[in-house]
């Protein structure tokens, strides 16, 4: 099964990123509190 992740403020508010597995979620979301900060909320959604 794929997910996808919605971006909730920042600068890409209100976007879906990619299609991930289950076991790509947690660095996927790494990578983008690194690029972002932590001035954004994400949920994970079913693709």
């Amino acid at each position: 099964m794929q997910y996808k992740i919605k971006i909730f403020g920042g600068i890409d508010d209100g976007k879906t990123k990619g299609f991930f597995r289950e076991d790509q979620i947690q660095s996927a979301i790494a990578l983008m509190t690194q690029k972002y900060g932590k001035d954004w909320a994400y949920d994970i959604i079913e693709a």
